[in-house]
């Protein structure tokens, strides 16, 4: 059986944000859990002092969850796309002569 756990709602969006943006920048998702997280919790700690610093290791940066985030958002983006191709009149025209 598995365990549900819930995250403060600020945590999750800045999860799909960090998850975009690694996305964006063509970069590994490990890069998350073994830079990204350990900068912005030194970063915070330094500036607003430990009790804020362990408010972030809360936030779901693991490997397996920014694949998961990105693999999300890239299916909702399709989703999106052929959602506003049924919905509109498009005509798609296709060069025989570049064909394979």
């Amino acid at each position: 059986m598995k365990s549900i756990t819930t995250v403060d709602e600020k945590l999750l969006r800045l999860s799909f944000i960090v998850a975009q943006k690694i996305a964006k920048t063509k970069k590994s998702q490990t890069t998350a859990e073994t830079l990204i997280m350990s900068c912005a919790t030194e970063i915070t700690k330094e500036v607003f002092g430990e009790e804020k610093a362990k408010v972030l290791t809360k936030m779901p940066m693991s490997n397996d969850t920014v694949k998961q985030r990105i693999t999300s958002m890239s299916e909702d983006i399709v989703s999106q796309c052929i959602d506003w191709l049924r919905d509109n009149d498009v005509a798609i025209q296709l060069d025989e002569s570049t064909d394979i």
